[in-house]
């Protein structure tokens, strides 16, 4: 091991530390608002899931946008009961997982000091945190990406 290198170990018990930061970033203030007029389509969506199996709206229209991510929402219905909150767990979860990805190929490409910088900055961006307190499909758009970029230059 070269002088200055963190062990694996070490490294992700750091990891952990700044995923448990980054999750308590995303859940801080989390109810200060309730659901804005776009949330709602996917909270409805995500009823309309749980009681007629498929993504429909009160008005009975389909809501075919997203539907992977209402599907998550329906999914966090299920496990933490309905309102604003279970609502926007998905996007929480999914931003915590977007910090662990960016450790994962930041420290593939560099090292395990530079990727736990990088997850550091991730769990405390104001944007990240913004966009994983709210009920909508752009939040699975960071993990995907991070997903797709890692096992793109793993492939090639």
């Amino acid at each position: 091991m070269k002088k200055g290198a963190l062990r694996k170990k070490t490294a992700l018990a750091l990891l952990a530390v700044i995923m448990l930061c980054g999750l308590a970033a995303r859940l801080h203030g989390m109810n200060r608002y309730s659901l804005w007029f776009d949330e709602y389509f996917h909270a409805f969506a995500a009823q309309g899931i749980l009681e007629k199996g498929e993504p429909v709206l009160p008005s009975g229209e389909l809501y075919g946008r997203a539907s992977v991510y209402s599907y998550l929402v329906a999914a966090g219905f299920k496990l933490f009961g309905t309102g604003d909150i279970p609502a926007r767990m998905p996007s929480v979860l999914l931003g915590v997982l977007s910090i662990g990805l960016t450790y994962m190929l930041a420290s593939h490409w560099f090292s395990r000091r530079v990727g736990l910088i990088s997850a550091f900055l991730m769990a405390l961006s104001p944007f990240c945190i913004l966009w994983s307190q709210m009920c909508r499909l752009y939040a699975l758009f960071q993990p995907a990406y991070l997903l797709l970029v890692f096992f793109f230059f793993r492939l090639f």
